[in-house]
């Protein structure tokens, strides 16, 4: 492993587009970090943002090698070129030029050729994204609760809690987790809800995460006991180091694209937190290298994309074990990975669903940031991407990642998410309707967890968004009343990386959640007149 790889210091690098076709010019500006960002995830935001459809070049303005006077444009085709953009780019913006490109009918035939052979041409990209784009928003232009009600039953099962609030809000203890045992360590299927409520409520305490992590990502199937556990972990463990062996096996010219890309990742990932302020050839760095890199040469068609590391930090952190990681990162992947495909689709929705919520719950604010060039929520893509990991310290993020896979279905391995059921809304505040830093203040925070189910909000997570609207309403004010345009506020917001206040963003988002449930969830019959008796039972039978 080399040290001498660049490490981009930078959270964020500000980029200057010029946009060029024959009727006219166009400029827009915005914020992204550099860790995440690949060549794929910056067509797609140029897409977006110039609502661009065919071929297009993209240059960036760098210094020339002979003279620090003397500037041209080079190409920016590929990984390696966006990198070498963010090191010797011109300061202090990254300034792109993009250009349409006509094809003659010659040129079809190539550009033909080229998918034939697994490479998908920028042109199908744009006609699928557009096409799902434009079936997306015929779809959630719709009333929310005609939308959602089309995926999920009208009845919801009773939910009560068994914990008053001082314990309902503490971590989880080992010694609690095994009251959700049996007397052979099978995890009750009758507790299997109140553990996730709890943990939604209270989080795990460090040293039961180890033990819990795996349930909540639904790494074991359900019926094991302890001792089925012990041996399914053996067995799993043997699996993954046939797997790493497979792709070690491999000769260099066909990994050495991957692996480089990842090591390059993996020694600039957290490397402020202890376990990896290590050095370059530190074991903890090779774990999380051969982690990536296993999955990577095992699913070829997802292979690897930056952000993947920030994803299974956390883990490693928690787990210790190279090959348990592996298992929880690969659990973690079937939902995640659809974040990183290369044709945006998945985070369009995102950011459409979030666009959504935002009007619902402030429709002033969702307006002002559409009439400031923002409303396609892009400067919000860090954060959908990884789940909002690196808006926190890295131990609030461990907190955060474990309270959003409790609000996920139970997905035995090779099974499909099912739906359990929904809450209702407890909450005690002046003014329930309004949900500003102020009104927050007064309101208690006695929202009963939402028990798990599979929505097709955020794919599958809609806590997620929840959590994004959080900490949107509560800069709200700050950002309106200081008139901040979209690059302006892409670039506040990553001077508050690592810096949001997790109790107060999670509370709010609590309270988002159960409202919208409580609300657009419910059965026909009024919400605030509903008997226990209106939520009992669910329909299991949800297509997504």
């Amino acid at each position: 492993m080399s040290a001498g790889i660049m490490q981009h210091e930078s959270e964020a690098v500000r980029i200057q587009v010029v946009y060029e076709d024959q009727q006219h010019v166009e400029i827009r500006a915005f914020a992204v970090d550099p860790s995440i960002t690949s060549y794929n995830n910056l067509k797609f935001l140029l897409m977006g943002a110039f609502k661009l459809q065919g071929i297009f070049a993209i240059t960036y303005l760098s210094r020339s090698a002979t003279s620090l006077d003397s500037q041209i444009y080079l190409a920016l085709n590929s990984d390696w070129d966006l990198d070498e953009a963010f090191q010797n780019a011109s300061d202090p913006i990254l300034q792109l030029r993009v250009t349409k490109i006509k094809l003659e009918d010659d040129e079809i035939n190539l550009e033909d050729d080229i998918v034939q052979r697994g490479i998908p041409s920028v042109n199908n990209k744009i006609v699928t994204k557009t096409t799902k784009t434009k079936a997306i928003s015929k779809h959630i232009s719709v009333p929310f609760k005609h939308t959602i009600k089309n995926h999920i039953s009208k009845r919801w099962s009773r939910l009560t809690s068994a914990f008053n609030d001082s314990i309902r809000h503490s971590p989880v203890t080992m010694a609690e987790w095994q009251a959700f045992l049996d007397e052979e360590g099978q995890l009750l299927r009758s507790r299997a809800e109140d553990l996730r409520m709890r943990v939604f409520n209270g989080g795990v305490e460090p040293n039961a995460r180890q033990i819990i992590w795996p349930h909540l990502l639904s790494v074991f199937p359900a019926e094991m006991t302890e001792d089925d556990r012990s041996t399914y972990l053996v067995v799993k463990g043997r699996e993954y180091a046939r797997m790493k062996l497979r792709w070690q096996g491999l000769p260099p010219e066909k990994t050495a694209d991957i692996t480089s890309m990842i090591m390059k990742d993996v020694l600039r990932t957290d490397r402020s937190y202890p376990y990896f302020a290590v050095e370059s050839n530190h074991p903890n760095l090779l774990k999380l290298f051969n982690i990536l890199a296993t999955y990577a040469f095992t699913y070829p068609e997802i292979s690897y994309c930056q952000g993947m590391s920030d994803l299974a930090a956390p883990l490693l952190v928690t787990m210790t074990d190279e090959a348990t990681t592996f298992w929880c990162f690969n659990a973690l992947m079937s939902r995640m990975k659809v974040n990183f495909s290369s044709d945006g689709s998945a985070m369009m929705t995102k950011f459409e669903h979030l666009s959504q919520l935002l009007d619902r719950w402030d429709p002033e604010f969702c307006k002002y940031l559409k009439d400031c060039g923002a409303g396609d929520m892009f400067f919000c893509y860090r954060w959908i991407l990884l789940d909002l990991k690196r808006e926190f310290s890295f131990n609030d993020a461990l907190r955060l990642y474990e309270i959003i896979w409790s609000t996920l279905p139970h997905n035995s391995l090779g099974g499909l998410p099912r739906p359990l059921s929904a809450p209702r809304l407890n909450r005690s505040c002046s003014n329930p309707g309004t949900l500003d830093s102020k009104s927050d203040a007064n309101c208690n925070d006695n929202s009963e967890a939402p028990a798990t189910y599979y929505s097709h909000y955020g794919y599958g997570s809609p806590f997620v968004l929840f959590l994004c609207l959080s900490i949107l309403l509560q800069h709200r004010d700050h950002i309106m009343r200081n008139q901040m345009d979209h690059n302006t506020m892409a670039m506040y917001f990553d001077r508050l990386v690592r810096k949001h206040d997790l109790n107060k963003v999670v509370i709010k988002a609590r309270l988002l959640f159960s409202d919208f449930l409580r609300t657009e969830l419910a059965p026909e019959s009024d919400p605030e007149t509903a008997t226990p008796g209106d939520y009992e039972g669910v329909d299991s039978s949800i297509s997504c």
